[in-house]
């Protein structure tokens, strides 16, 4: 989760919107999932775990909000970096929340990786 956040808050333009917290919701529930949920199924998934109730209608505008707020005064050079290619036309949320959550896991992947590697290293070293 904190991942996550990190990584929102290094694209966001306007962190401190209620949005933001929306769409790190729906990016941790997409990183935790086996596979892509459908876009409807993952917002009726943040709609329950909302604090305050929320309309299925209100979650879409919220990461949409977010999604308009990172094009327009996020860092693009984070932004292209986590799609991997530069971007001509601002995301959709649909593809914010995926890119995100796919985004996130590959860097939990790699730093557990880069993690085990140099323990190995240090675990010859310290053998030898």
């Amino acid at each position: 989760m904190n991942n996550i956040n990190q990584i929102i808050r290094s694209i966001s333009g306007h962190y401190d919107r209620h949005c933001y917290e929306i769409l790190q919701l729906a990016v941790q529930i997409t990183a935790e999932s086996p596979h892509r949920p459908l876009m409807k199924d993952l917002i009726q998934q943040v709609a329950t775990l909302m604090d305050k109730p929320m309309t299925t209608k209100a979650i879409a505008r919220a990461l949409e909000r977010a999604a308009a707020d990172v094009w327009t005064y996020g860092c693009r050079s984070n932004l292209e970096r986590i799609f991997n290619r530069p971007l001509i036309e601002p995301p959709t949320a649909k593809s914010l929340v995926f890119a995100l959550a796919e985004y996130c896991n590959d860097t939990v992947h790699s730093t557990v990786s880069l993690s085990n590697e140099k323990l190995q290293i240090l675990l010859q070293l310290l053998t030898k």
